[in-house]
């Protein structure tokens, strides 16, 4: 991802709608079960896609406690990436997973072994939404989706779950800011992400209504064989079924 890309998207504020307030101070975010699994179909679809692809990793970023993450163990060998009192959950309870701390809302390299990488589904499900600065996480994720397979990206649709006049800062103290999902995606396509499907996912296990954004992300080189079997007839009816 070149400089000018990552500038430009900054100077468009992220390509929320103009008049936007986001939140400069947002609140730590205490993963916990609560009432209800939100983005299950989310996990789901890693699991489907993660086995067509033939990938041995699954890493999530921004995990939580990781409690839908373990679910997809020993299927998968299992990597999550989050810090504090999240991450001491995960290396507590979860002995049979890699536990990596990294704050994606700081301007630090995160660290993976290529060979990994390549053989990885990336989550990032419910993470974007919470980052002062989201530039650093894209810019990871750009490096990272060199070499994996796919990424699935959820975050909240704004003018679903707040109306089409809201304008921010969001309700929930831990946000820092929401998109709807054209903006989300003029984002992500302004970066020159391999972008191969778009579309509303269930929010949560309860609702069980769409509410939240989904973007499915192919490697960088559209050439790659693994890119272009996200183009099957067969796995694109498969997403639009799991999601």
């Amino acid at each position: 991802m070149d400089n000018q890309s990552i500038e430009n998207a900054i100077i468009n504020n992220c390509y929320l709608k103009s008049g936007y307030q986001s939140r400069n101070q947002p609140r730590y975010c205490y993963d916990s079960l609560g009432d209800g699994i939100w983005q299950p179909q989310v996990y789901a679809l890693a699991r489907y896609l993660g086995t067509n692809l033939n990938c041995k990793y699954v890493i999530d970023l921004g995990c939580g406690i990781a409690f839908k993450l373990t679910k997809l163990y020993p299927d998968f060998h299992i990597i999550g990436v989050d810090y504090g009192a999240n991450l001491q959950v995960c290396m507590s309870k979860y002995p049979y997973g890699t536990w990596i701390e990294h704050n994606l809302d700081s301007p630090q390299k995160l660290i993976l072994q290529e060979s990994i990488l390549k053989d990885s589904i990336i989550i990032c499900a419910d993470v974007i939404e919470h980052l002062v600065n989201p530039a650093y996480l894209l810019w990871n994720l750009k490096e990272m989706m060199g070499l994996s397979s796919v990424c699935l990206l959820s975050t909240p649709e704004r003018d679903i779950e707040r109306g089409i006049d809201h304008f921010g800062p969001p309700q929930n103290p831990s946000h820092v800011q929401e998109w709807n999902l054209s903006e989300l995606t003029n984002l992500f396509r302004s970066l020159h992400f391999n972008i191969k499907y778009t579309g509303l996912t269930v929010s949560d296990n309860i609702s069980n209504t769409k509410r939240t954004s989904l973007l499915v992300l192919g490697n960088n080189d559209p050439s790659d064989y693994r890119s272009k079997l996200l183009d099957s007839v067969e796995i694109r009816t498969n997403i639009d079924r799991i999601i």
